[in-house]
């Protein structure tokens, strides 16, 4: 708190009437690194294909989960599941959450639009983001270094769209 009061120029006092604890402030840290408010809203337009859009959410998601900072704080989060699982929760609730809730209302627009035939938007969702995490997501976890290109992301990213697509944008989707 010390340290935290010293960077931010405030008085410990001043730190402590804002957060009440230690774990407090560390999860307001944490949360503050979630990503899911910086998708930008042009990526879900329903005047932009479908394919389009889920390609360019698929490289942003990948490119943030990717990102040395986001990397530490999911590892952080991680490793403090046991001890602290406010803390992850929050995590969760802020970051990842967000981003299925948000493809879920994506995916319920089209549904509505009969451009896609989603009887799951949360399961959709939650299976895009995990294919789009595919390898590098792994890696990221393990600290694997990524040997692949950014080319070999897209592709995957790619692939992951046109399964996607293949299902949802084709036939009425099963169980």
């Amino acid at each position: 708190m010390d340290l935290v009061a010293e960077q931010a120029e405030v008085s410990k006092p001043t730190v402590y009437s804002h957060f009440s604890s230690k774990e407090e402030l560390f999860a307001a840290v944490v949360t503050s690194k979630c990503p899911s408010e910086a998708i930008p809203e042009e990526f879900f337009s329903i005047d932009t294909e479908c394919r389009t859009n889920l390609l360019r959410i698929g490289r942003f998601a990948v490119e943030q989960l990717l990102a040395p900072e986001a990397i530490r704080v999911y590892r952080l989060c991680v490793d403090m599941a046991e001890k602290n699982p406010e803390l992850s929760r929050r995590f969760f609730y802020s970051g990842p959450d967000r981003f299925i809730q948000r493809l879920m209302t994506y995916f319920e627009e089209l549904t509505a639009r009969e451009i896609l035939q989603v009887d799951q938007p949360r399961l959709a969702a939650s299976q895009l983001i995990m294919c789009f995490r595919g390898e590098a997501g792994l890696r990221m976890e393990l600290n694997v270094p990524m040997e692949e290109s950014m080319a070999m992301v897209d592709a995957q990213v790619a692939r992951c769209v046109a399964t996607f697509m293949a299902f949802y944008a084709g036939q009425a989707a099963g169980p």
